[in-house]
């Protein structure tokens, strides 16, 4: 008789997807033939002085993470966090492992303008994972290639805070919506009940989420 199979290995398994311009991937985990979704998203890989940066997004699903690397096909070493779509790892205002706002996914990158590093990453509103406002910081980068984490703000590209009074587009207002109340993840009725979110208006008034 053959040795009875162990079904409780327990395996990560990585698939990648090298595209044409976007190199994609997902993470899986198995135990025997049971199967469960860990993580997926895009990989981007930009050049940093002689440095090449790989960014992509946590496995906590709401930061956008960095590694470097000489090479731009191996050795790549973990180097910190670009950006977090609830502001965790900032402490200017709050205590660090404190969120701002409900976390969904976040996906990104870096890109130098006009000599000044910025962070594109995007936020969630309105109650459910898709729907996302397009979001930008400057980002300071130190020497060689290490950046600080840049804080959430609306400030955007603008150089400074939006007033506080006036009206403003969603696309400006959502970038600060920020609460108090915190979740590991959120999306569904669960958002719209305990966190501030935008919505658009309409004749019949307010949308649902959708």
């Amino acid at each position: 008789m053959s040795p009875a199979k162990n079904t409780t290995v327990e395996r990560i398994i990585l698939g990648i997807d090298p595209g044409t311009n976007l190199m994609g991937y997902g993470v899986i985990r198995t135990v025997g033939s049971k199967a469960e979704f860990v993580q997926m998203g895009v990989l981007d890989i930009r050049k940093v002085g002689d440095t090449y940066c790989f960014i992509y997004s946590s496995i906590l699903h709401h930061e956008l993470c960095y590694a470097t690397s000489a090479s731009p096909v191996e050795g790549f070493r973990f180097r910190g966090t670009l950006v977090s779509n609830v502001d965790a790892g900032i402490d200017r205002y709050k205590p660090a492992e404190r969120r701002m706002a409900y976390p969904g996914n976040n996906h990104g990158s870096i890109a130098r303008i006009g000599g000044q590093w910025h962070v594109f990453y995007h936020r969630h509103s309105n109650g459910h994972g898709y729907s996302r406002q397009a979001c930008m910081e400057p980002i300071e980068l130190r020497h060689g290639c290490e950046f600080v984490q840049a804080e959430i703000t609306s400030r955007g590209p603008n150089g400074g805070p939006l007033p506080g009074e006036g009206s403003f587009p969603a696309y400006a207002a959502a970038c600060a919506v920020k609460s108090t109340r915190e979740r590991s993840f959120c999306a569904g009725p669960v958002c719209l009940n305990r966190f501030s979110v935008l919505r658009r208006p309409s004749a019949a008034g307010w949308h649902p989420p959708g």
